[in-house]
């Protein structure tokens, strides 16, 4: 990948999301744009991911809804997930990791 290029985050909130965010914003080499995923962009843990950085841009977005995938990912060139099998059990997260 080109240095400026586009990662979406999924599960940007959650405890891997959140460090992989602040790990691709100190890697100055390449200096990512970053598409956080979220379910909740107005809620306190989505808002404060944009006070890291202006790189940020806050996504709404549903593992569960295809329509809203194809939205997050316009203009990606790479993707970091992790799904929460532990609030959409197994099925959902096969599911989720075929969208």
């Amino acid at each position: 990948m080109k240095p400026g290029s586009t990662i979406l985050v999924i599960g940007a909130t959650g405890a891997m999301g959140t460090e992989v965010i602040k790990s691709l914003l100190k890697d100055t080499n390449n200096n990512w744009k970053i598409k956080a995923l979220t379910r909740y962009p107005r809620n306190y843990r989505s808002r404060s991911l944009c006070e890291l950085d202006s790189r940020i841009e806050l996504v709404e977005g549903d593992l569960n809804e295809k329509d809203s995938m194809k939205d997050a990912l316009q203009g990606v060139q790479g993707v970091f997930c992790n799904t929460d099998y532990w609030s959409s059990g197994k099925e959902a997260e096969i599911r989720q990791g075929i969208i």
